[in-house]
């Protein structure tokens, strides 16, 4: 009788990887498994040093796999994960937990434009609207323009954040951070700021418009 090993997969939020990162988890692949490959931009590389001869500042495409055991890194432009061929190897979760050490400093702040992040702002300020707001503002025409325009706010906000997430889910910089200028390294803060500040804007905006209603 022999146990049946089960896959896991661990799927991680958008990423920003840089050169360095990707070297890092390279050789980690080297050192705990017999053979590892890495294919970048649909070219399988010979070796970690080729990757320079892409001659591309970023790209989105990027997997290193290993055989015997299977094991392998995925990071695209609508996706970034780690699949183990058995969860119960310890040298395979002690891989999985290193690569995701590493992965976890380069999470982008993009990231809180999708999954449950966008939702908890929305239901709250949805919450407010129906409970404190709605039972205030006496003209219909007002309340169905508010409701309309907080569902149209999210909306425009949760497009945004998807076309993010499946086109540049995972961008891998092939330089180091110090060979950025400050405003190529933190690109993600600064969209990230400017899209709260359209939200504040727009939020003052109803607020102001209500007060009047009321």
């Amino acid at each position: 009788m022999q146990k049946v090993k089960k896959a896991l997969s661990k799927n991680y939020p958008i990423l920003r990887l840089y050169k360095s990162d990707v070297e890092k988890i390279f050789n980690l692949f080297k050192d705990y498994c017999k053979t590892a490959e890495i294919v970048a931009d649909g070219f399988k590389l010979d070796d970690f040093s080729e990757l320079s001869k892409l001659n591309k500042q970023e790209i989105v495409g990027l997997t290193i796999t290993a055989h015997d055991p299977l094991f392998f890194a995925e990071f695209s432009s609508y996706s970034a994960k780690i699949f183990l061929s058995d969860q119960d190897n310890l040298e395979q979760r002690g891989l999985a937990d290193k690569i995701g050490e590493i992965l976890s400093q380069r999470k982008s702040p993009l990231r809180f434009l999708t999954y449950l992040w966008m939702n908890i702002p929305f239901f709250a300020v949805f919450a407010f609207y129906l409970l404190y707001l709605l039972p205030r503002i006496k003209d219909t025409k007002a309340q169905w323009i508010i409701l309309l325009g907080i569902i149209l706010f999210y909306i425009l906000l949760y497009i945004c954040g998807m076309i993010i997430d499946t086109k540049k889910h995972s961008i891998i910089y092939l330089y180091d951070p110090s060979a950025f200028g400050f405003f190529k390294r933190n690109k993600d803060n600064i969209l990230l700021v400017l899209l709260g500040a359209v939200a504040g804007g727009f939020i003052t905006f109803i607020v102001t418009w209500i007060l009047t209603k009321i």
